[in-house]
């Protein structure tokens, strides 16, 4: 029986240990602060992707409602425009990429009428769009001879710190939306014509 006290005793200090819940709150701050400290930062860092996304969809949606209430555009409006796209970019975004471009529908088919590209300096532009690049999954159902304007806008988002698992990432926005007041808005340089082709 002796042999096997020193095991009782040991259990029961076990039990006894396991038992206490008093502690001393500075040590368990020490302990809880750290993980405290990174969900917040973590939940900072997600918000301010979120918040760099929506607002990239903002300028782009911003963008397509000025481009629709022209009748037509030339070199100047656009640089403008762009101007004014550059300006309301968040600025964790960086590198903005700017496609703005009309495509009439005829004959059954849409064709690009003007593609417009630009983008911040240092940062090359996207190509223009070609007939075969038109997204017509999104595309409005539109009559013959009408058009869409298609706003496309690219840009970089950095998070302010890498240690929550945020990386560098593209932000991308497209909309399409009809002219308000003119079937076809033509560009001055780019296609004075305000005529979809027929072939």
């Amino acid at each position: 029986m002796s042999a096997l006290r020193p095991h009782s005793r040991l259990g029961r200090a076990l039990s006894a240990f396991w038992a206490e819940d008093r502690a001393a709150i500075s040590f368990e701050f020490m302990i809880i602060f750290p993980v405290l400290l990174f969900l917040l930062v973590a939940s900072f860092g997600y918000y301010e992707a979120f918040r760099s996304t929506s607002k990239t969809s903002k300028v782009a949606f911003a963008v397509n409602d000025i481009m629709s209430r022209h009748d037509a555009v030339d070199d100047v409006d656009m640089t403008n425009l762009f101007a004014v796209a550059e300006k309301m970019m968040p600025n964790t975004v960086s590198g903005l990429q700017m496609r703005i471009t009309s495509v009439c529908f005829e004959n059954g088919t849409y064709k690009v009428l003007w593609s417009y590209v630009n983008a911040s300096t240092g940062t090359t532009p996207p190509a223009e769009m070609l007939d075969g690049d038109i997204p017509v999954g999104v595309m409005p159902t539109i009559e013959a001879q009408d058009s869409a304007i298609i706003t496309e806008i690219n840009g970089t988002w950095t998070p302010f710190m890498t240690l929550v698992g945020l990386r560098t990432r593209s932000i991308e926005s497209r909309l399409v939306v009809r002219p308000r007041f003119v079937q076809i808005i033509p560009h001055s340089t780019l296609n004075p014509s305000n005529i979809c082709p027929t072939s």
